[in-house]
């Protein structure tokens, strides 16, 4: 659950209206903690990053990717997103 509002907040402190994570694929249990990785959709991007969407036909600002989360003695402590625009 704190790696789900984890990269749901950061994501939407980047820029993104809405940001959901639609998929937990793997949790591990480490040494200290948790290792979480996952999939979401964020949508609403601010700014010039508008793509056209062919099948819509319109300008969409959806994109999807995954995540990596680390938590540490209950503390979130590290936080990375792959496949998705704006996101570190």
């Amino acid at each position: 659950e704190r790696c789900v509002s984890a990269a749901q907040t950061d994501a939407r402190r980047y820029g993104y209206r809405i940001a959901q994570v639609t998929d937990i694929r793997d949790v591990d249990d480490t040494r200290y903690g948790w290792k979480v990785k996952g999939t979401m959709v964020v949508d609403g991007q601010r700014g010039y990053n508008s793509r056209y969407d062919r099948r819509d036909r319109r300008y969409s600002d959806r994109d999807s990717g995954s995540f990596t989360c680390s938590i540490k003695r209950g503390r979130v402590t590290y936080l990375d997103f792959s496949g998705i625009r704006g996101l570190r």
